[in-house]
């Protein structure tokens, strides 16, 4: 299934339904919104993701969180380690809900 940026900015009850198998009641959708990496003496990498929790059961969105990160590093391209860092901190308040630490 596809999901538009318009999609996950309003979604409708009909398609929180449609999201994930027919047994799931959960669905975590991550959306990269933005990710770049540029190379000056080391390697640095920015990432934005937004994750969406929704109920499909209810057709509503429950949870939602932006994440940021920032990676560098003198040899790697380092966008992927932005987006790592960037859902870590999405995650971190689900964390702590759950009593969790990092």
């Amino acid at each position: 299934m596809t999901a538009t940026e318009d999609d996950l900015k309003t979604p409708d009850e009909g398609w929180i339904r449609r999201l994930g198998t027919d047994n799931a009641r959960w669905v975590l959708v991550l959306a990269l919104e933005d990710a770049e990496s540029h190379r000056t003496f080391g390697s640095t990498g920015s990432a934005i993701v937004m994750g969406d929790l929704f109920d499909r059961t209810s057709g509503k969105l429950v949870w939602r969180n932006v994440g940021a990160g920032r990676a560098c590093s003198v040899w790697l391209a380092m966008s992927s380690a932005a987006i790592d860092a960037a859902v870590v901190t999405l995650s971190r308040p689900i964390e702590k809900r759950r009593g969790g630490s990092r």
